[in-house]
């Protein structure tokens, strides 16, 4: 009986395991409406305790990345791009019933025109393949990844949020959204570009990026990316002929400087990127080097507090007292 009931005890924690998610639950509408005006003092949740890392604080959804992980290159003799403005430090996302809102944290802001934002959403996380491309817009060189069943594969996006102050000096068009499309439209949402805080503040509608419905007690999977402005394009370092500051040439197949939550293994003069095969910094320009793995599943609760549907508490007294039964039967037989 002994035996049985331990057998028992063991399935129902193997049960309970299965049942769980994995993605990062946020309080939808909750603790999320905010005031776009680059003050980061309504952002109230506490960071993740180690860097890098993740966390749900107080309704928001925050990334830390190391300062200083930031691509190694640039051409000194332009001082640009000015590389820990594009190094960025903190990320963090929430949400109302009207907007989704987003902050980001740079080591410095030295000059205005420094970054090319980009939040790529897949809304379908556990799919890689029914979204639009692979490929992020505007010519960045970076291809999606991940991993299925152990497998690395190219993962697609369904909207990409762009933000840049050189599109709108600092208003609107500022953001950009691109919706299952090479083609953007100018969001009305709101943008804050403070140098004093070092932080980019924007929200973004719900109805430019499939609508609030399609977030609401859903999962997404998010990129958070940042690349270097070139008068509002995406700066090349590469094709600008960038070098580290001991002079080895840039040979990365990407064109973006800083990946939030990622932390970079440099090898040589390669980068925090990866090739098909998973490997990070192993290949030369212009080889494999232009994949990015690094992403978060976030899920919008309407509720309160995330808590188990009724019908998961169902499914689990049913597990639970088929298993009982077998044990019991079991004990019979023997």
């Amino acid at each position: 009986m002994e035996k049985a009931v331990y057998m028992t005890l063991l399935l129902i924690i193997i049960a309970l395991s299965i049942l769980s998610t994995p993605a990062y639950t946020i309080d939808y509408g909750v603790h999320g409406t905010k005031t776009v005006d680059g003050d980061p003092g309504d952002w109230t949740g506490s960071p993740p305790a180690t860097t890098p890392g993740a966390v749900v604080s107080n309704g928001e959804f925050i990334i830390s990345d190391p300062a200083g992980d930031y691509l190694p290159f640039w051409r000194s003799d332009w001082n640009w791009p000015v590389r820990t403005d594009v190094d960025i430090v903190e990320f963090r996302l929430t949400g109302d019933a009207n907007n989704l809102y987003l902050l980001f944290r740079f080591n410095t802001y030295d000059n205005l025109y420094s970054q090319y934002i980009m939040v790529v959403i897949d809304v379908t996380p556990d799919n890689a393949t029914d979204g639009f491309a692979s490929w992020t817009p505007d010519y960045g060189d970076v291809e999606l990844g991940g991993f299925v069943d152990g497998n690395h594969v190219s993962w697609t996006w369904d909207y990409v949020i762009g933000i840049n102050y050189d599109w709108g000096e600092g208003g609107y068009g500022s953001i950009r959204i691109w919706d299952h499309n090479w083609t953007w439209f100018n969001s009305t949402g709101q943008v804050a570009f403070s140098q004093e805080n070092k932080v980019i503040e924007a929200s973004i509608p719900w109805t430019e990026i499939g609508g609030a419905d399609l977030y609401r007690n859903n999962v997404i999977r998010i990129w958070v990316l940042v690349f270097a402005n070139s008068y509002g394009g995406i700066w090349d370092p590469y094709d600008n002929s960038a070098t580290d500051d001991y002079g080895n040439p840039c040979l990365v197949g990407s064109d973006a400087y800083d990946v939030a939550g990622q932390t970079p293994t440099y090898n040589d003069t390669s980068g925090e990127f990866y090739d098909d095969n998973g490997n990070a910094g192993d290949d030369t320009y212009p080889s494999q080097d232009h994949w990015v793995d690094t992403s978060y599943t976030v899920a919008f609760s309407s509720l309160p507090e995330p808590i188990p549907e009724p019908s998961k508490y169902i499914v689990i007294v049913t597990i639970v007292a088929v298993l009982v039964s077998m044990a019991l039967l079991l004990k019979r037989i023997k």
